[in-house]
């Protein structure tokens, strides 16, 4: 990841906001759906091409959607994964050296959910696709012969995902959800890859 700067967090706002924009905007003129808004947890199983061995994540997420179709749903989803890290010890030259690096992950996705046709109407599978916009930041901190330094790096780009869900609706306007799918960024991003695994709740007004 390179650098980041002003330009990538204006960038992020911006994509940010025009998603939002063009969600509610449709669901406005949506008629005779139902719209729904939740949240939950989530955990990160690093994939990253990138050699290093970091440890796995937690992150919580929230989303706002509406059923477009009795097999299909449309969703603005946030996911936010807390520290992705990695502590390497290193010997160069006889000297120690020590060597940490934090990633955090924000991603910004409109997802369509495909509904398989079931009889039951208290459970619902499905497979799910989306892309959007992933925001990736990293804390590098280092040591070694009496000194210490600290640099952050971040960058914004497309991401995707793909994946299945699972949906139990014991009582009315009340679900209950557990999601599984694979995240790939894109370009600059193109080396942050995991699977997301998301357990949550959602209200159906």
């Amino acid at each position: 990841m390179r650098q980041g700067g002003n330009h990538m967090k204006r960038y992020l706002v911006f994509s940010t906001t025009c998603i939002v924009i063009f969600f509610i905007s449709t669901i406005l003129y949506a008629q005779d759906t139902t719209i729904y808004i939740g949240g939950g947890a989530s955990y990160g199983i690093e994939d990253f091409d990138d050699g290093a061995d970091f440890d796995n994540s937690y992150g919580v997420n929230a989303k706002i959607g509406y059923h477009a179709h009795e097999l299909m749903d449309i969703e603005f989803e946030f996911n936010y994964l807390f520290e992705f890290e990695d502590e390497d010890s290193l010997e160069i030259l006889g000297d120690s050296f020590d060597g940490k690096v934090d990633i955090e992950i924000m991603t910004y996705m409109i997802v369509l959910k495909g509904y398989f046709p079931l009889e039951s109407e208290k459970i619902r599978v499905s497979v799910l696709a989306g892309g959007g916009v992933m925001y990736a930041e990293a804390d590098v901190k280092f040591s070694g012969l009496g000194v210490s330094g600290s640099d952050t790096t971040s960058e914004t780009d497309g991401c995707a995902k793909f994946g299945l869900g699972l949906d139990l609706l014991p009582i009315k306007h009340f679900s209950i959800g557990a999601e599984g799918s694979y995240v790939v960024g894109f370009s600059d991003l193109d080396d942050i890859r995991y699977f997301n695994f998301s357990l949550g709740v959602a209200f159906h007004f």
